[in-house]
């Protein structure tokens, strides 16, 4: 039976590994591990995850030297409860128990948003009005990444997203406070940010708008053109889903990266405009 390893990585979003039978997984620090967790609190190689002989059930084994823990009690070998939190030094990891059918979803999940992110890509390609950019952009998060609210924001020419092109009804409201937060780290430190039980971080749990109003997840990634932040594209949820993956992430960069080529074409395409009329006066 396969097994599925989540934690939470150091941008914010969940790293998921697929494990299947028959194999010795070595988890750790070290980019020789099969499962990389990077922590400095986490050994080189820190634990070994493998099947048994009936490929049914998994066991781990701790190989190092700051501890494996479930329920904060030290192991230094267990089989895998279905659904068992086994801290890795202070790294929480979820260990599950996948079927072939969850696997076949999982995958099937995978290649449909990478599908509909093809079409987003040809409609993009189409779009001429900046408005229909947004909307393009806006159907992606919604649809494709599944957050209940989402948005691109073009900066002003100021860079300050307070009078951003993309505003949606639903930021006017106060519980639009908490990601503005996000929103301006994204801004300042130009990459993306992804957080899940944002109570629970240090970055934003002492913000009074966070407390007050419960994200339960959030993503926000820049987007770039010609080494400048000209915008963002944002989604997060308030009642469902409390985590971005990695495969999010990538993703939405991946639709940043198609934005920033269209925004830059249009931009050289107004130039020659300019250049052109120019030339007739």
């Amino acid at each position: 039976m396969p097994l599925q390893i989540a934690f939470g990585d150091q941008s914010g979003a969940v790293s998921e590994h697929l494990l299947f039978e028959g194999i010795a997984y070595k988890l750790g620090r070290s980019s020789a591990a099969d499962v990389v967790v990077q922590h400095p609190q986490v050994s080189r190689l820190h634990a070994t995850l493998c099947s048994d002989m009936t490929d049914t059930q998994w066991t781990l084994d701790d190989t190092s030297s700051t501890g494996c823990y479930v329920n904060g009690k030290a192991v230094k070998h267990m089989t895998v409860e279905k659904n068992a939190i086994v801290h890795f030094g202070p790294v929480a990891c979820r260990l599950t128990y996948l079927s072939p059918d969850d696997v076949v979803r999982y995958d099937s999940q995978y290649f449909w948003r990478k599908q509909q992110l093809r079409q987003h890509e040809k409609a993009l390609h189409t779009t001429v009005a900046t408005a229909s950019m947004l909307d393009v952009a806006r159907h992606c998060l919604l649809q494709t990444l599944g957050c209940e609210r989402a948005a691109m924001l073009l900066l002003d020419e100021n860079g300050e997203f307070e009078q951003a092109i993309g505003h949606e009804p639903w930021m006017d409201s106060n519980d639009f406070s908490g990601s503005r937060t996000v929103i301006r780290k994204c801004i300042h430190s130009r990459e993306p940010i992804a957080i899940g039980d944002i109570l629970a971080d240090d970055t934003f749990n002492a913000q009074q708008s966070v407390i007050r109003f419960g994200i339960k997840a959030a993503l926000c990634v820049p987007i770039i053109v010609e080494d400048e932040v000209v915008g963002v594209l944002y989604g997060d949820n308030t009642q469902g889903r409390q985590y971005f993956s990695q495969t999010d992430v990538k993703l939405t960069q991946a639709l940043a990266n198609m934005l920033s080529l269209r925004l830059l074409f249009h931009a050289i395409e107004h130039n020659i405009s300019l250049v052109k009329e120019t030339r007739y006066v």
